[in-house]
């Protein structure tokens, strides 16, 4: 046996029987690699939340996006060849949720559907605290199920009512709300989250140690100004390259899987 299942309902109960029967049983066998290999699984047993990947496009020079407007319709820079968004779909296809906050849900009006590659759409998740978002955004149109977080104190927003949507309150003032989106996702059985949104969402997600891995395109494009992107924490780099673009991913140091 490689490693111990730590769902508390089945936890060591096989291996028992076995040995009452008189069978000899070796448990650890390769048990990094079984560990590795059922990571996500592991990290929502063992930590009660999801696994999960944050993910961003850069520039060369460290940069998310060119500087916009508020309101003022501009689309973000696009940084993805049309096979890296592809493969960026393929990603989004592995989390069983994505999650973006209201800054870029109102900026990007962003879908967060599977459209270039097969299989069910995630679960949309957006914060938006003061329930400012528009009702007509892509978000709200049906195409898949939405969940928004809004503080407990903001009344009903106008997309309230409309199908596949479900407003959640939470208190946005304690500090404590990405916790409060983590306990949400587990009493869902949501076992991997990925974060799609702006630096000010990725950065909360990295100062508070909510990471497992993470996943960075970056182009050979020079912005020279924009909004920089987050800066990397410390893990275990593994680099590859897919249609001239850099493919970065970040492993968390901290194996939170281990029993």
């Amino acid at each position: 046996v490689g490693c111990l299942d730590p769902f508390a309902k089945v936890a060591g109960r096989g291996i028992r029987k076995l040995r009452d029967a008189g069978i000899e049983v070796t448990v650890g066998v390769l048990e990094d690699k079984c560990l590795e290999l059922n990571r996500r699984f592991m990290t929502f047993q063992t930590c009660r939340r999801p696994y999960v990947s944050l993910k961003w496009a850069e520039s060369a020079d460290g940069f998310i996006d060119r500087l916009r407007a508020d309101g003022c319709g501009e689309r973000p820079y696009r940084f993805s060849s049309d096979y890296t968004q592809m493969l960026t779909h393929r990603y989004r296809a592995a989390h069983q949720a994505v999650l973006v906050g209201t800054g870029t849900a109102l900026a990007d009006d962003p879908a967060l559907t599977n459209r270039l590659w097969p299989g069910p759409s995630p679960l949309r998740l957006v914060l938006d605290r003061r329930g400012r978002l528009p009702h007509d955004l892509k978000l709200f149109d049906g195409s898949a199920p939405t969940r928004v977080y809004v503080d407990s104190k903001t009344a009903a927003p106008d997309y309230a009512g409309r199908p596949g949507v479900t407003c959640v309150p939470v208190d946005f003032d304690g500090g404590m709300v990405l916790k409060e989106v983590m306990n949400d996702l587990y009493a869902l059985s949501v076992q991997t989250l990925l974060v799609e949104g702006g630096k000010q969402l990725l950065d909360s997600f990295i100062s508070d140690g909510l990471w497992d891995e993470i996943r960075i395109e970056q182009t050979d494009v020079f912005l020279n100004e924009g909004v920089p992107a987050p800066v990397r924490p410390r893990g275990r780099v593994e680099l590859s390259e897919s249609d001239g673009h850099k493919l970065i991913r970040i492993w968390s140091p901290v194996r939170h899987f281990v029993p």
